[in-house]
């Protein structure tokens, strides 16, 4: 279980640096997707609510160090999200791209709907999305879009992302 969240871990970082430096260049009016966060999902969906609780938790708090954001937002995001979608594993037949895409358009939804709540408690340092906006629509879409590419990647590497499979 460790090997497999030090993986997830390392490859959100790689995806952190890939959003902060390659994304920001590219990106239509600096909306990019949540890679860190389809990891954090792909970790819950297929490991349980354990491995991603920790990937959320360590991969969230890597963000954090990262961008501009309040130290803590991320990893308390991310470690809901892994909590709550990793509830469903195990519950529900997760095919290769409708079901984890479906997943990452609600994960966008509680995101959003957490740091609304996160601002209402802590103050106006928490940019939060307009819910009216292109923006935030903007960058669902993205992620969903995103979903096969990343789920697919990792799932090139069975033995290193998906631990109940492969665990004796």
């Amino acid at each position: 279980m460790i090997r497999l969240i030090a993986w997830s871990v390392g490859t959100s970082f790689l995806f952190s640096i890939v959003e902060m430096a390659v994304f920001v260049h590219v990106s239509y009016l600096s909306i990019m997707p949540d890679l860190v966060l389809l990891v954090v999902l792909f970790t819950s969906i297929h490991n349980g609510v354990v491995a991603g609780i920790w990937t959320g938790f360590i991969a969230g708090i890597i963000f954090d160090f990262l961008s501009i954001s309040p130290f803590g937002l991320h990893s308390f995001v991310f470690t809901t999200i892994g909590f709550m979608v990793g509830k469903v594993q195990g519950r529900y037949h997760i095919d290769r791209v409708f079901a984890p895409a479906v997943l990452a358009g609600f994960a966008m939804i509680f995101k959003v709907g957490l740091v609304l709540v996160l601002r209402g408690v802590f103050g106006p340092n928490i940019q939060v999305y307009s819910v009216f906006s292109r923006q935030l629509w903007i960058e669902m879409t993205l992620n969903i879009v995103f979903v096969p590419f990343v789920f697919g990647l990792l799932n090139m590497f069975p033995t290193t992302f998906l631990y109940k499979r492969f665990s004796s």
